[in-house]
């Protein structure tokens, strides 16, 4: 038996650098099957439970390791906060990157995957307190800029600012009740808060370039059509016939002979928040090569269904030329963009029906 156990040991110390990423790679797939098979409540029930996970884990270093005790838990403790810390910032992953369209939020999501990255090479540096505690506040940052707007019904811009506030007061107080049983952690606690104001002013700075999208709205769907009616409880749409090909293709052209033009989404919101949505048309002008504002399509959304609150605006006339029509909120936050060519033509292509 106590060969056996020497044998774990010795194959677990040879294959160590492989099992933290695994972890890591264990908690992105737990979050993906979670984040879409639960309701948006339970999805930060488990963001909750891994929060706490963090703390203990962090406390069990600071702790136990001070002393010099930290014995069989040294190897086992890493496993906890990384599979953690990954389940924590692929959950913002998934979270944001549904929230608004990539080449607005690519900044926020970059971040996020150099962070979990970061997180699998610095699996050993866990005991250093300037390492797990800003990634700490980064991860319950972005968390509680889910939950909030959520509970309290709205995406205004405060509710991230005050995330960020909250997220920095969680943190110093798990500092706070450490500090006294941890001379590291006493030794850099003013650093940890400096490094934590830096990043509460580049998260705040993303959030007002619109990197950073309004979660918890999502666009469900989104899409341009040459109708759009509404049939009962279901919405008729309208659009032109494409090959396989023509379905891969990165432009997207819309032939017409006298328009309209119709951009269709489906904004999905948790249940009780309510916001307004904005389709803002733009049109690209050749002479300047820029994008010209074309008009503004507000109507207001409310939360519940599963496939999202649906809507549309349409252009009556539109010229031949590229358009871009912005999803946003009454705020000014991107939620998605739909690009495409206007073409004019002496025949109607073929067009097919679908229902929405």
């Amino acid at each position: 038996m106590k060969q056996a156990i020497q044998k774990s040991i010795a194959y677990y110390k040879k294959n160590e650098r492989y099992y933290l990423p695994a972890m890591l790679v264990l908690g992105f797939i737990v979050d993906i099957i979670t984040f879409r098979t639960v309701s948006l409540t339970s999805a930060l029930w488990v963001l909750t439970a891994h929060v706490g996970i963090v703390v203990l884990a962090i406390s069990i270093i600071h702790l136990v390791a001070e002393e010099g005790r930290l014995g069989k838990l040294r190897r086992a403790v890493p496993f906890f906060l990384q599979f953690s810390f990954g389940a924590l910032l692929s959950g913002a992953l998934i979270f944001y990157s549904f929230s608004s369209a990539l080449s607005a939020s690519w900044p926020l999501l970059l971040l996020v995957v150099l962070l979990m990255v970061s997180n699998e090479r610095l699996a050993h540096a866990y005991v250093w307190p300037l390492v797990h505690f800003p990634l700490l506040y980064i991860a319950v940052f972005l968390s509680l800029a889910v939950a909030l707007p959520f509970f309290v019904g709205s995406i205004h811009p405060a509710w991230f600012f005050v995330s960020g506030a909250l997220a920095m007061a969680f943190v110093w107080l798990i500092i706070w009740l450490l500090r006294n049983r941890s001379p590291r952690v006493a030794q850099v606690q003013y650093g940890i808060v400096y490094i934590m104001g830096i990043l509460f002013l580049c998260m705040g700075g993303l959030y007002l370039a619109n990197a950073i999208p309004p979660v918890p709205l999502s666009v469900y769907h989104s899409g341009v059509y040459h109708s759009v009616e509404r049939q009962g409880n279901a919405y008729l749409v309208q659009e032109e016939k494409q090959s396989f090909m023509q379905k891969l293709s990165f432009k997207k052209t819309v032939h017409v002979q006298n328009g309209p033009v119709y951009v269709f989404t489906s904004i999905v919101a948790p249940g009780k928040l309510t916001a307004d949505i904005v389709h803002h048309w733009y049109r690209w002008n050749e002479q300047t090569d820029s994008w010209v504002s074309d008009g503004k399509i507000t109507y207001p959304i409310y939360g519940g269904r599963k496939e999202g609150f649906r809507g549309y605006s349409f252009d009556r006339s539109p010229r031949a030329g590229k358009y871009r029509v912005q999803v946003e909120t009454s705020f000014g936050q991107i939620l998605g963009r739909e690009t495409f060519w206007v073409e004019r033509v002496e025949q109607m292509p073929e067009v097919v029906a679908n229902s929405l």
